[in-house]
């Protein structure tokens, strides 16, 4: 086995956190000024995946713990309240932050603004990252953990292995027994408009239903990164059986039924040139039983998926980073750590798990009602 890098040992902990998502990125940020951490990426360059997301309160929170709050309100767009009406136009909801608490609200972030943000971050705090590692395993010696990529190269010795690799982590089959783990029959096309003027959508996460088999939603999401212009997220519910069928229906019957549904984007639509300018997204429901192991934890998506009906992957995502990096500067053991992160999370993601698939069956379903 060919080994790779090994790191001196001139902080606290020697940490590997694998993933250079929003988890990852997140964590390694909370962490860089008490310990020394490497980011591992299968990628060769790191990306954003998805076009927009909603941050909440707590993920907003999870922000400002990190420092990084600021940053994003600057480049978002704020959400006052949540809007939902059938085909019909009857309101299925219309939900205003501020009849929750005064001062309130959710902010539209376009995910390569969120990821620009928390990379260049990264970069700031020269953060090693290491590109090309698709990380296959962990190997413990002698009290610490070693990561092994795809090309059998060894890394470490590691005190602690954060695993925030996604939905698809490899390293969770090895060491996880799933509380549950579903795939869902629904997934989403989406892509994201340019709204300069704000034309499209104001302030607000507009939905429109056609009972529970079709869905499309509107998100301001403020910047793009780049030029800055501002932007709206587009979504439209697709069963994933239905998706070949949709590509040889092509987009000038497709775009006539958005219409249907939602006369004022018409002019949107005129952005979609080709169909490969809607990216199709995959959704699934997932829970680990636990997510601490011996000197490895999984966090975001890694340890937990869901529908996103509720909006909270983006959050949860970020919570688990914050309260991963509170639990560390708690406790000095890092199993300790790992178990009070463990015991500190699970009421909150059980809470969303569970309402969110309660969601799902209302708002995505095979059955027509």
């Amino acid at each position: 086995m060919e080994i790779g890098t090994v790191f001196p040992m001139n902080k606290s902990l020697n940490i590997a956190v694998i993933g250079c998502g929003t988890a990852g990125l997140a964590c390694a940020i909370g962490l860089a000024s008490d310990h020394s951490v490497q980011l591992f990426e299968k990628f060769e360059h790191a990306k954003p995946v998805g076009a927009g997301i909603m941050l909440q309160y707590t993920g907003l929170k999870a922000l400002a713990y990190l420092g990084l709050e600021q940053d994003i309100l600057k480049k978002g767009a704020v959400i006052n309240h949540l809007s939902g009406h059938d085909f019909n136009g009857s309101t299925v909801f219309n939900v205003h932050y501020s009849d929750l608490k005064q001062h309130l609200f959710g902010l539209g972030i376009h995910r390569g603004t969120l990821f620009e943000t928390l990379y260049h971050k990264v970069q700031k705090q020269n953060i090693l990252i290491k590109s090309n590692a698709a990380i296959l395993s962990t190997l413990q010696k002698s009290g610490q953990r070693f990561l092994v990529d795809q090309n059998n190269i060894e890394y470490g010795p590691f005190d602690l292995v954060i695993d925030a690799s996604g939905a698809n982590s490899i390293l969770r089959q090895h060491y996880s027994t799933m509380l549950y783990n579903h795939k869902y029959p629904y997934g989403a096309l989406w892509t994201v408009f340019e709204d300069p003027n704000k034309k499209y959508a104001t302030n607000a996460l507009y939905q429109v239903y056609d009972s529970a088999h079709k869905m499309l939603g509107l998100l301001p999401v403020g910047q793009r990164p780049g030029d800055q212009l501002n932007c709206t997220t587009f979504f439209w519910s697709l069963p994933l059986a239905d998706y070949a069928q949709w590509q040889d229906v092509g987009l000038d019957a497709w775009k006539k039924e958005v219409i249907k549904y939602c006369p004022h984007i018409e002019s949107a639509l005129e952005q979609i040139q080709s169909q490969d300018q809607l990216a199709l997204a995959k959704y699934s429901h997932s829970m680990m039983k636990q997510w601490n192991y011996d000197q490895l934890v999984f966090i975001g998506d890694a340890g937990h998926t869901m529908s996103p009906q509720l909006g909270q992957g983006g959050n949860l995502a970020l919570v688990d980073a914050a309260v991963l990096v509170q639990m560390l500067r708690q406790n000095k053991d890092v199993n300790k750590a790992l178990s009070a992160y463990n015991t500190k999370r699970k009421k909150h993601l059980m809470f969303y798990q569970h309402a969110s698939r309660f969601m799902t069956r209302g708002f995505n379903s095979l059955v027509q009602i």
